[in-house]
């Protein structure tokens, strides 16, 4: 999508998203990245979407912290008639298999130029088109740095594509560290493959994202036990990695 469009180049790095994107998704990483970009069409007469959520992309049991933020730009006027995204109030902080009531579901009514965000956990869909006319969407996703992107940003953008974007829009495709020591490359910031010539040191990681690293708040996966170990009146320990302070 963005080697085809500047238009969408300019969406995906629009202020007012990447702010709700800092608030929604770093608390749990240390950074975000695009996971997906396409633009959808519903035609008269088509069926709705079966309703799901966007975060059932990952083995993640719901709720839990919002892993993604989808944004949906509407192309077109959304209505109820033409297929306006459906949404399932509160379904974000619902137990993983229950089921919605009718009743529960709002439907995005909003005019071209519009734009709806919720989070990877919310239940939606496309709504059935009544209407005569085509309803069309831009739909971006934005996640955890650390996950595998829906998308492959890396074959979609290649590097002789993607050198002619903004740095913010090269960055957020995955150009950039996932984490402390996440995704460099040749031992250098993977940035610098667009910074020919530069004399800086090489950067297998990032002062700024090794901050936030060390106080951000850590997931606990799964439902393992940990086995107790006796602490040790009087004796030294060894030095640890990520070790809470004394």
């Amino acid at each position: 999508m963005l080697a085809k469009s500047t238009a969408a180049r300019e969406l995906v790095i629009h202020p007012v998203v990447l702010a709700l994107c800092d608030l929604t998704l770093l608390p749990f990483s240390t950074n975000y990245q695009l996971n997906f970009s396409g633009v959808m069409h519903l035609a008269p007469g088509a069926a709705a979407q079966n309703l799901h959520r966007d975060g059932l992309l990952y083995p993640v049991k719901h709720p839990c912290p919002p892993m993604i933020m989808p944004a949906m730009w509407a192309l077109s006027d959304f209505t109820s008639e033409n297929g306006g995204t459906q949404i399932v109030l509160g379904s974000h902080i619902r137990e993983h298999h229950r089921q919605p009531y009718h009743d529960e579901i709002a439907r995005a009514a909003m005019p071209a130029g519009s734009v709806l965000i919720y989070t990877g956990g919310t239940i939606h869909g496309g709504g059935e088109n009544s209407s005569d006319v085509t309803r069309t969407g831009m739909a971006l996703q934005y996640c955890w740095s650390w996950l595998r992107q829906e998308e492959n940003q890396y074959l979609a953008n290649p590097p002789e594509i993607a050198r002619e974007y903004p740095e913010r829009l090269q960055r957020l495709i995955g150009y950039d560290f996932g984490g402390p020591y996440l995704g460099f490359y040749d031992g250098d910031n993977p940035h610098r493959i667009f910074e020919p010539g530069s004399d800086d040191p090489k950067q297998r990681s990032n002062p700024v994202i090794d901050a936030r690293y060390n106080t951000m708040e850590m997931l606990q996966l799964g439902n393992v036990t940990p086995v107790p170990a006796p602490e040790r009146e009087g004796e030294s320990v060894a030095s640890l990695t990520g070790a809470p302070p004394d």
